[in-house]
C-alpha cells in the first residue's frame, strides 16, 4: 500500500497538488553554478573558522578533480576518501562530482584488513588520504603499498624510490655524524609530500620492505 493510497481524498489531493507544485531538482553541481553566478564571493562554507567562498570551492574542486583525471580517474570510478570531517571532504566531493566519479568515505578509524576490505570491496581506483599517513593500503589481488604522507600545501610532492633502493631512503641521514635535515620531513615542512614503496624496493633484512 503507498502513502497516497492510504490518504482521504482531501489529503490525497493536497500531496498530488504539492507534487505538481514541486521545484525542478538541482544537482549539486548545478546548484554550486548558481551560487557562483550569484553569489560568487559570498560565505560558502565555514568549518570551524576555516571558510570558503563558492569561487574558492569551485577553484580548490577544479584543481583536486585535474589531479585526480592525472591520475586516470574518470566517470564511473570510485575515489575513496579516508578524511576527518573537513573541507577537505567536501572539495573532493565537488572534484569527484565534477569528473562524474563517486565519492567513497571510508572510516578513519579502519586499519589493517576492515580498510583493506572497505578499499577492495568499493574498487577504488585512489585514495585521497587526511593529513600525516602511514600505512599500507589494499590495492587488490593480496598486494599492499606502503604510502606515507605529511605536510600540506601546494604542490603536492611525490618521491618514488627507485628499483632495488631502501624505501626510506627520503626519512634516513646521507651521511653519519653530520646533521642534515632528510628529505621527506624537510618538504614537509613547506608543502604537502607523499612516498610511496613501489614493488621492488627494500627495507632491510627485517622486514625486507613493507609493501608486497
Amino acid at each position: 500500500m503507498t502513502l497516497v493510497s492510504a490518504l482521504q481524498e482531501p489529503e490525497r489531493a493536497t500531496v498530488t497538488e504539492a507534487r505538481m507544485t514541486a521545484r525542478p531538482q538541482t544537482t549539486v553541481l548545478e546548484a554550486l553554478a548558481g551560487r557562483l553566478a550569484a553569489d560568487p564571493d559570498g560565505p560558502y562554507l565555514d568549518f570551524e573558522g576555516v571558510g570558503y567562498s563558492a569561487r574558492g570551492m569551485d577553484a580548490e574542486s577544479n584543481r583536486l578533480a585535474h589531479a585526480l583525471a592525472r591520475l586516470g580517474v574518470g566517470k564511473g570510478d570510485r575515489v575513496a576518501t579516508l578524511l576527518e570531517n573537513s573541507p577537505a571532504q567536501v572539495v573532493t566531493f565537488f572534484a569527484a562530482l565534477k569528473l562524474g566519479a563517486v565519492q567513497v568515505p571510508v572510516n578513519t578509524a579502519y586499519k589493517g584488513d576492515f580498510l583493506r576490505h572497505q578499499l577492495v570491496d568499493s574498487g577504488s581506483k585512489v585514495i585521497v588520504v587526511q593529513g600525516d599517513f602511514a600505512g599500507r593500503v589494499g590495492i587488490g589481488g593480496g598486494r599492499h603499498l606502503f604510502l606515507e604522507c605529511a605536510g600540506s600545501g601546494r604542490p603536492v610532492v611525490v618521491f618514488e624510490a627507485g628499483l632495488r633502493n631502501r624505501g626510506d631512503i627520503w626519512s634516513v641521514q646521507a651521511d653519519e655524524g653530520k646533521r642534515r635535515t632528510m628529505v621527506f620531513p624537510g618538504v614537509a615542512a613547506f608543502t604537502r609530500v607523499c612516498a610511496y614503496d613501489r614493488p621492488g624496493t627494500t627495507l632491510g633484512a627485517d622486514p625486507f620492505s613493507r609493501s608486497w
